[in-house]
Protein backbone atom coordinates (compact mmCIF):
# COMPACT_ATOMS: atom_id res chain seq x y z
CA UNK A 1 0.00 0.00 0.00
CA UNK A 2 1.12 3.28 -0.81
CA UNK A 3 1.36 6.08 1.52
CA UNK A 4 -0.71 8.83 0.09
CA UNK A 5 0.27 11.53 2.46
CA UNK A 6 3.81 11.35 1.65
CA UNK A 7 5.09 13.83 -0.92
CA UNK A 8 8.09 12.77 -2.85
CA UNK A 9 10.94 15.17 -2.47
CA UNK A 10 14.07 14.98 -4.37
CA UNK A 11 16.79 15.47 -1.96
CA UNK A 12 19.46 15.12 -4.60
CA UNK A 13 22.05 17.81 -4.80
CA UNK A 14 24.24 17.85 -7.89
CA UNK A 15 27.68 16.58 -7.17
CA UNK A 16 30.11 19.21 -8.44
CA UNK A 17 32.91 16.69 -9.01
CA UNK A 18 30.72 14.64 -11.38
CA UNK A 19 29.79 17.75 -13.28
CA UNK A 20 33.46 18.73 -13.62
CA UNK A 21 34.32 15.23 -14.81
CA UNK A 22 31.66 15.41 -17.50
CA UNK A 23 32.84 18.84 -18.65
CA UNK A 24 36.43 17.64 -18.67
CA UNK A 25 35.43 14.57 -20.75
CA UNK A 26 33.46 16.76 -23.13
CA UNK A 27 36.42 19.14 -23.50
CA UNK A 28 38.76 16.19 -24.11
CA UNK A 29 36.35 14.78 -26.70
CA UNK A 30 36.20 18.16 -28.42
CA UNK A 31 40.00 18.37 -28.40
CA UNK A 32 40.28 14.86 -29.87
CA UNK A 33 37.76 15.72 -32.56
CA UNK A 34 39.53 19.01 -33.26
CA UNK A 35 42.92 17.25 -33.35
CA UNK A 36 41.62 14.57 -35.71
CA UNK A 37 40.14 17.29 -37.96
CA UNK A 38 43.47 19.13 -38.01
CA UNK A 39 45.35 15.90 -38.77
CA UNK A 40 42.91 15.10 -41.56
CA UNK A 41 43.32 18.60 -43.00
CA UNK A 42 47.14 18.33 -42.80
CA UNK A 43 47.04 14.90 -44.39
CA UNK A 44 44.82 16.08 -47.25
CA UNK A 45 46.98 19.21 -47.67
CA UNK A 46 50.11 17.05 -47.94
CA UNK A 47 48.36 14.78 -50.45
CA UNK A 48 47.17 17.80 -52.44
CA UNK A 49 50.68 19.28 -52.43
CA UNK A 50 52.14 15.97 -53.58
CA UNK A 51 49.51 15.79 -56.33
CA UNK A 52 50.27 19.39 -57.37
CA UNK A 53 54.00 18.62 -57.47
CA UNK A 54 53.49 15.52 -59.59
CA UNK A 55 51.18 17.40 -61.97
CA UNK A 56 53.69 20.26 -62.15
CA UNK A 57 56.54 17.85 -62.90
CA UNK A 58 54.55 16.10 -65.60
CA UNK A 59 53.60 19.46 -67.15
CA UNK A 60 57.24 20.56 -67.05
CA UNK A 61 58.36 17.26 -68.61
CA UNK A 62 55.76 17.61 -71.35
CA UNK A 63 56.84 21.21 -72.00
CA UNK A 64 60.49 20.15 -72.31
CA UNK A 65 59.51 17.27 -74.57
CA UNK A 66 57.37 19.59 -76.69
CA UNK A 67 60.24 22.09 -77.00
CA UNK A 68 62.58 19.28 -78.06
CA UNK A 69 60.10 17.98 -80.62
CA UNK A 70 59.52 21.48 -82.01
CA UNK A 71 63.27 22.09 -82.23
CA UNK A 72 63.88 18.81 -84.06
CA UNK A 73 60.94 19.34 -86.39
CA UNK A 74 62.21 22.83 -87.23
CA UNK A 75 65.60 21.30 -88.03
CA UNK A 76 63.92 18.73 -90.29
CA UNK A 77 61.89 21.52 -91.93
CA UNK A 78 65.06 23.55 -92.58
CA UNK A 79 66.83 20.50 -94.02
CA UNK A 80 63.85 19.78 -96.23
CA UNK A 81 63.87 23.38 -97.50
CA UNK A 82 67.58 23.12 -98.23
CA UNK A 83 66.97 19.86 -100.08
CA UNK A 84 64.22 21.44 -102.17
CA UNK A 85 66.47 24.44 -102.89
CA UNK A 86 69.29 22.14 -103.99
CA UNK A 87 66.92 20.20 -106.23
CA UNK A 88 65.81 23.47 -107.85
CA UNK A 89 69.46 24.47 -108.37
CA UNK A 90 70.18 21.06 -109.90
CA UNK A 91 67.26 21.45 -112.30
CA UNK A 92 68.46 24.93 -113.32
CA UNK A 93 72.00 23.63 -113.81
CA UNK A 94 70.71 20.74 -115.90
CA UNK A 95 68.75 23.19 -118.07
CA UNK A 96 71.88 25.31 -118.53
CA UNK A 97 73.88 22.18 -119.35
CA UNK A 98 71.31 21.18 -121.95
CA UNK A 99 71.51 24.66 -123.47
CA UNK A 100 75.30 24.48 -123.56
CA UNK A 101 75.21 21.00 -125.08
CA UNK A 102 72.88 22.19 -127.81
CA UNK A 103 75.16 25.18 -128.50
CA UNK A 104 78.20 22.91 -128.59
CA UNK A 105 76.47 20.50 -130.95
CA UNK A 106 75.38 23.39 -133.11
CA UNK A 107 78.88 24.92 -133.08
CA UNK A 108 80.63 21.62 -133.72
CA UNK A 109 78.59 20.56 -136.70
CA UNK A 110 80.77 19.87 -139.72
CA UNK A 111 78.91 22.21 -142.02
CA UNK A 112 79.30 25.12 -139.64
CA UNK A 113 82.99 24.35 -139.09
CA UNK A 114 83.54 24.28 -142.85
CA UNK A 115 81.72 27.58 -143.29
CA UNK A 116 83.65 29.22 -140.44
CA UNK A 117 86.96 27.98 -141.81
CA UNK A 118 86.12 29.45 -145.22
CA UNK A 119 85.14 32.76 -143.60
CA UNK A 120 88.43 32.85 -141.68
CA UNK A 121 90.31 31.74 -144.79
CA UNK A 122 91.91 28.78 -143.11
CA UNK A 123 93.93 26.42 -145.24
CA UNK A 124 94.27 22.68 -145.08
CA UNK A 125 97.72 21.39 -144.24
CA UNK A 126 99.28 18.24 -145.63
CA UNK A 127 101.31 15.88 -143.48
CA UNK A 128 104.55 17.06 -145.10
CA UNK A 129 103.83 20.72 -144.29
CA UNK A 130 103.64 20.59 -140.51
CA UNK A 131 106.35 20.09 -137.88
CA UNK A 132 106.06 17.77 -134.90
CA UNK A 133 107.44 19.06 -131.61
CA UNK A 134 107.93 17.14 -128.39
CA UNK A 135 106.92 19.55 -125.65
CA UNK A 136 108.16 17.32 -122.85
CA UNK A 137 111.75 18.31 -123.74
CA UNK A 138 113.05 21.83 -123.17
CA UNK A 139 114.40 22.88 -126.59
CA UNK A 140 115.37 26.35 -125.45
CA UNK A 141 117.95 25.38 -122.84
CA UNK A 142 121.63 26.13 -123.34
CA UNK A 143 122.63 22.55 -122.96
CA UNK A 144 123.30 22.90 -119.26
CA UNK A 145 122.06 19.92 -117.38
CA UNK A 146 119.80 20.77 -114.56
CA UNK A 147 120.62 18.98 -111.35
CA UNK A 148 118.25 18.54 -108.55
CA UNK A 149 118.96 20.49 -105.41
CA UNK A 150 119.32 18.57 -102.22
CA UNK A 151 116.64 19.04 -99.67
CA UNK A 152 117.40 20.69 -96.36
CA UNK A 153 117.44 17.39 -94.49
CA UNK A 154 119.83 15.86 -97.03
CA UNK A 155 122.16 18.86 -96.74
CA UNK A 156 122.21 18.57 -92.95
CA UNK A 157 122.85 14.84 -93.11
CA UNK A 158 125.69 15.37 -95.60
CA UNK A 159 127.48 17.66 -93.10
CA UNK A 160 127.45 14.98 -90.39
CA UNK A 161 130.21 12.42 -90.96
CA UNK A 162 128.92 8.91 -90.69
CA UNK A 163 131.84 6.50 -90.62
CA UNK A 164 131.17 2.98 -89.62
CA UNK A 165 134.01 0.75 -88.53
CA UNK A 166 133.93 -2.72 -89.94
Amino acid sequence: MALPERVPYIHAVPNPSVEREQKRREVEEKRKVQRSKEQYQKKTAVQNNAMKKSVGRSIFFMAVLLAFVLFRSSMVYDLQNQYVGMQNQIRETEKLNEDLRSKIIKASSIKELAEKSKEMELQTVNREDYIEVDLSVNHFSDGVAVTEEKSLSEQILSLIPFEFAH
